[in-house]
């Protein structure tokens, strides 16, 4: 909607490759074998949904994750990227599509899918054999990101012994959205906001963040001075939301750079 056609090639093209070239194949039932690429497994609600699991060229005989939630732009730049930058420091990565599977058009109405989706995921990727279970992170960009705070709720019961060691959401919209009272106290949760987001207000973010300190949970709050919604993109548009109004999005590639490396630290220290 706010691209050009060249836009919109680039945007399939990496939507493709985060998917493993947007092919179809038969659910699986576990990772057991070391399956890697796209990947098919059974959600919450009985539907076969899909991922994108790739390994670190190095790292040892048990990985670190990142499981990679998308915003309601579907699957793109952002998980492509932060994908990469991950796995240079020795992280596997799963990027789920909750879109594609169910035939859903990215930006076309209500968004489908939610944090189901991401704790059956976590289920599926921790029977790999190279995956540690219990170092595995979640991160999420806007309406994905809200989806990352709801998985805080995952116990151990529902992660079958496991639970997230760190939930990382990138700018959500904190005015409808809030850290979940129930949940593993000990799992640590960071929320990304910039001054100019136009989604909702950095005052909005601290006091969902404040709330949850409140409440016993291990998360904190970086506010980015001048970041827009989308600084991470790769992309500028300013567009009537039907929700939220008028909405700008904007690329800043120098604090990209800042939120990369204060992630990182995060879910390292996490782990």
């Amino acid at each position: 909607m706010f691209e050009s056609l060249t836009g919109r090639v680039v945007a399939l093209t990496l939507m493709c490759a985060a998917i493993a070239g947007c092919q179809t194949t038969q659910k699986m039932t576990d990772l057991s074998k070391g399956e890697t690429g796209y990947v098919a497994y059974e959600g919450y609600g009985g539907e076969t949904l899909t991922a994108n699991l790739q390994l670190p060229e190095a790292g040892g005989s048990k990985l670190p994750a990142v499981i990679l939630v998308h915003g309601s732009g579907g699957i793109g730049y952002r998980e492509a990227t932060w994908g990469e930058f991950f796995r240079s420091h020795g992280y596997a990565t799963m990027v789920i599509d909750m879109f594609g599977p169910r035939g859903f058009t990215p930006m076309s109405g209500k968004n489908v899918g939610g944090y189901d989706d991401v704790i059956d995921a976590f289920n599926m990727l921790r029977t790999h054999p190279r995956i540690d279970p219990d170092r595995v992170a979640v991160m999420g960009w806007s309406w994905g990101a809200g989806i990352t705070l709801s998985s805080a709720v995952m116990t151990e019961g529902r992660g079958k012994g496991h639970t997230f060691k760190a939930h990382v959401s990138m700018y959500p919209v904190c005015g409808v959205n809030a850290v979940p009272y129930a949940g593993p106290k000990d799992a640590k949760i960071l929320v990304v906001i910039g001054t100019k987001d136009t989604y909702t207000k950095d005052w909005q973010c601290k006091q969902i963040v404040d709330k949850g300190v409140e409440d016993g949970r291990d998360v904190r709050l970086i506010v980015y001075e001048g970041a827009y919604h989308g600084f991470d993109g790769n992309k500028s548009a300013t567009f009537n939301h039907l929700a939220f109004g008028q909405q700008t999005i904007r690329p800043n590639a120098e604090i990209t750079k800042r939120a990369r490396a204060d992630v990182l630290g995060f879910i390292q220290n996490a782990m």
